[in-house]
């Protein structure tokens, strides 16, 4: 198994614990969450993760991708695309 399959996989274990069990209700668990979700990106992003009641995972969706070092986000485009 490959380091790449192996990520793979450890993100959809994270992603089914994240629905069905454990919250995100601590900055440490945000960040471990993110980190695995984020790593293999070359470019800034930006990301908004979206919550239920209980702080589980419903989406984490990409929504401005940027340079090597910054991106820029634009409230007002991204409220016209929902």
């Amino acid at each position: 198994m490959t380091s790449d399959q192996v990520i793979r996989r450890a993100l959809q274990l994270l992603d089914e614990r994240m629905r069905n069990g454990p919250t995100l209700q601590s900055p440490d668990t945000v960040r471990d969450y993110l980190k695995l979700l984020l790593h293999d990106r070359e470019r800034e992003v930006f990301v908004a993760v979206f919550l239920d009641a209980q702080h589980r995972v419903i989406s984490a969706d990409e929504l401005f991708r940027g340079t090597l070092s910054q991106t820029s986000v634009y409230p007002a485009r991204w409220s016209r695309q929902r």
